[in-house]
């Protein structure tokens, strides 16, 4: 039977393959989600079903990697992905999973969606957990009512993967998982964030309030709160020393955690962008952050704290973040554990760099210009941080 059904699948692949080339986006869309949906079954088990049909392995492998950009464009296969990983990742870590829950990806550009994941353990019970996965941020996306996709899809970017472990060992992110396709779609790489409200201790009660929502509820102008200028502060710096966009533009990129009863608060990003340009040097760093200057549009709050307050204010908390990201802070202190900056950097190239190097041919670039970029990446980011550091010192 499965020989059959692998049969029929690899002659449908070759129709969606004969299609014309100016076939209108939304016929071939439509096309390719009803071929994904017809086979679904088969394909979110995809490793198990191919060890049925060994003759037939190479040939929809390669059928498969041939229309890689069309089915990157769904959601159908980012939701699968997300499932079989976790199901795994629990399975690994001796937790069993009761149900998993999909829901839409609320905003923004990249296709993605939201997974609730139920589970226990034998030491635990029933706890609840949310994983938001997207596509990484050159994804392919459908153009509606046109001739195929918005353009071919560029390769992953090491860069975007890199900052997501340097947040999360630093603990200024989530968080972060890196799904590749377990169709083999080449170029497909979805990132899974926890939600950073999640806490696995029932006497805690833990949230995540994004920006706009903080904002909202400030009552003065100027804020007085330390950890927020502090934890505002070292989002405005990480912009700089990462070359991070998307980010103060879209208030729901970064936020605050609150946990209680221990009063506990941090400022995280959640989501982001890298820029992506030959020189990864933040120009002028220190004249450009002592001045204020804008990268991007900045909401009211930022705009006050990081330009309108006497500069020995701004350096005095700016002074504090520089100690932070040198130092770390332990586990008794009034925020979580955090890694030294340059430590989690260290760290994080190393992840990914073994990353990439065990995923090159999945992830459809060339290994030597990725790594090298990557590497030319952190020289900058380090170079930023030094200089930044010196100068914020020099201007106390």
């Amino acid at each position: 039977m499965s020989y059959d059904i692998a049969v029929i699948l690899k002659t449908e692949i070759e129709t969606i393959l004969a299609l014309p080339a100016n076939t209108k986006g939304l016929i071939k869309q439509r096309t390719v989600s009803d071929f994904y949906q017809k086979y679904r079954g088969f394909l979110k088990n995809f490793p198990m079903f191919l060890m049925q049909v060994p003759a037939l392995q190479e040939e929809i492998l390669i059928l498969l990697k041939r229309i890689s950009l069309l089915l990157n464009g769904l959601i159908e296969p980012i939701e699968d992905a997300g499932e079989h990983y976790f199901r795994e990742y629990f399975a690994r870590t001796g937790k069993i999973v009761e149900h998993i829950r999909i829901t839409p990806k609320k905003a923004g550009q990249q296709l993605g969606t939201t997974l609730w994941i139920k589970y226990n353990s034998p030491q635990t019970p029933s706890q609840e957990i949310t994983y938001h996965i997207k596509t990484h941020q050159h994804g392919a996306v459908w153009t509606a009512g046109r001739a195929g996709i918005y353009s071919t899809m560029v390769k992953v970017d090491l860069k975007e993967l890199l900052v997501y472990k340097i947040l999360e060992y630093t603990g200024f992110g989530p968080k972060a998982h890196f799904i590749l396709s377990p169709l083999h779609l080449e170029g497909a790489l979805y990132i899974a964030t926890q939600n950073s409200g999640f806490t696995k201790n029932p006497e805690k009660q833990k949230s995540f309030v994004i920006y706009e929502h903080f904002q909202s509820q400030q009552k003065e102008s100027l804020l007085v709160n330390p950890i927020d200028q502090h934890g505002l502060f070292r989002i405005e710096m990480l912009l700089r020393i990462l070359r991070l966009h998307d980010l103060t533009t879209n208030s729901g990129n970064f936020g605050k955690v609150l946990v209680e009863p221990s009063h506990k608060e941090q400022w995280k990003i959640i989501d982001f962008r890298v820029n992506t340009v030959e020189d990864y040097h933040e120009m002028d760093i220190v004249n450009q952050f002592k001045s204020g200057s804008k990268i991007m549009s900045y909401p009211p709050l930022l705009i006050n704290l990081l330009a309108l307050r006497p500069i020995s204010e701004r350096m005095h908390i700016a002074h504090e973040v520089i100690k932070e990201f040198e130092q770390g802070k332990h586990r008794d202190s009034h925020e979580e554990f955090k890694t030294p900056l340059v430590k989690s950097i260290e760290q994080a190239l190393a992840e990914i760099s073994t990353f990439a190097i065990s995923h090159a041919d999945d992830l459809g670039f060339n290994l030597e210009i990725a790594l090298a970029d990557l590497n030319c990446y952190v020289e900058g980011v380090l170079d930023n941080l030094q200089v930044l550091s010196l100068g914020v010192r020099q201007s106390l």
